[in-house]
């Protein structure tokens, strides 16, 4: 595709993407209904705890992960979970940010009867992130971050590392994960390394969450898992998958 098509192509991609989030969008409201008042209350209970908490910050800075929709992604895919005879949630995000979906996975858990242990990977870096542009997610935010997840008594511990020197970690000490999402650097190959990289951490059957697949290097990726792996629902930003295959074959 050459720059023009590809310029145009992602022009259309982004409004149906905007489109979709006025809509609140989330594809399958129909089979999962009986989920809805779970995530419509999880959500009014972040805002309600990150407003008290980050007080005059943007609690939702840079992520969404609290509002409905993208709720009832991470509610079905622990329902799922939780009907192949799993009881203990091992969770693992790349990417934590201010916490908010570690925060939405543990309370979902509690409401679904489910324990959890969730492992966060984020390096905070000392001068913030860059990613388009320059992100005020840094050492101080980490130390918020930890404060209001343990204040909320989420069982977390954080990889303070690039998901690369993470990875290599997790991988020495062959930990794996039954769910698995994929929050970090959504720019040139760092989607493709770390999708690559941790679906190899990730249990048989277990299920892969791709943040942000309308971003113009994540597209591509959930292309691979809609041909490749089981499609279970989507919102207008994370989409869920079952992955079936072996981790040992990667």
């Amino acid at each position: 595709m050459d720059k023009k098509l590809d310029h145009e192509f992602f022009l259309k991609i982004d409004e149906e993407r905007e489109q979709k989030k006025r809509k609140a969008y989330f594809n399958g409201y129909k089979n999962f209904a009986h989920l809805e008042e779970i995530a419509t209350k999880t959500s009014l209970k972040i805002s309600v705890l990150a407003s008290k908490f980050y007080a005059d910050e943007d609690f939702n800075f840079y992520s969404n992960a609290y509002l409905k929709e993208n709720l009832m992604v991470f509610a079905v895919a622990l329902e799922a979970l939780q009907k192949s005879g799993i009881k203990i949630i091992h969770y693992l995000e790349v990417g934590v940010n201010k916490g908010l979906s570690s925060l939405a996975v543990h309370l979902l858990c509690e409401q679904l009867g489910l324990a959890c242990k969730i492992r966060g990977v984020d390096p905070y870096y000392e001068d913030g992130y860059v990613e388009g542009v320059a992100r005020t997610i840094n050492k101080k935010t980490k130390e918020q971050t930890l404060t209001f997840l343990r204040e909320n008594n989420v069982q977390f511990s954080l990889v303070e590392k690039t998901s690369n020197a993470a990875f290599l970690d997790l991988i020495r000490c062959d930990d794996r994960f039954d769910l698995i999402y994929i929050d970090g650097r959504h720019e040139l190959l760092f989607p493709l390394v770390d999708v690559g990289s941790y679906i190899n951490l990730l249990i048989k059957n277990g299920i892969f969450l791709i943040d942000d697949y309308f971003w113009r290097d994540v597209f591509q990726i959930k292309h691979l898992f809609d041909l490749y792996a089981e499609p279970i629902c989507e919102s207008w930003k994370i989409a869920a998958f079952q992955v079936h295959l072996n981790p040992e074959i990667f």
